[in-house]
């Protein structure tokens, strides 16, 4: 059994393909979301999701700052600053999100999708069944 030479071929080229058609698609995707940001945010914003994509565990914004190339990089400060208090529009975002998704996975006829909002916290007058609703499962009390 002989083993194959990389020099005659193998799948190292079409790997290489891949991985530029992927980096490509990504940086589509992150520019069909810039809409929703201002210059400044947009970059930050895209650092930070490109981080979040390539780094395994826990994703916090300390580790995803480490992941960020030095070079481009801003002060640790201005992504906290940017999560906390940047501006851009959530809701232009998943709009701009839900278009390209439809485009690409459902063309054509009706789509259904699930929303899990099990996170959001319900109170108040303005909804059916006033008050928190609480789950057992992650609840510690």
């Amino acid at each position: 059994m002989s083993v194959p030479n990389r020099r005659q071929g193998g799948n190292h080229e079409s790997a290489v393909v891949r991985a530029v058609d992927g980096w490509q698609a990504w940086q589509r995707l992150l520019s069909l979301m810039a809409g929703a940001f201002t210059a400044p945010s947009r970059l930050l914003f895209s650092e930070l999701a490109t981080a979040w994509v390539v780094l395994p565990g826990r994703h916090t914004i300390t580790r995803l700052w480490q992941t960020i190339d030095d070079g481009g990089r801003r002060s640790h400060d201005a992504y906290h600053r940017f999560v906390r208090a940047g501006k851009w529009e959530p809701r232009t975002l998943w709009q701009l999100l839900g278009r390209e998704m439809v485009r690409l996975f459902c063309p054509v006829g009706d789509m259904y999708m699930v929303v899990d909002e099990t996170l959001f916290h319900k109170t108040g007058r303005t909804i059916a069944g006033p008050g928190t609703a609480v789950d057992r499962v992650r609840s510690t009390r």
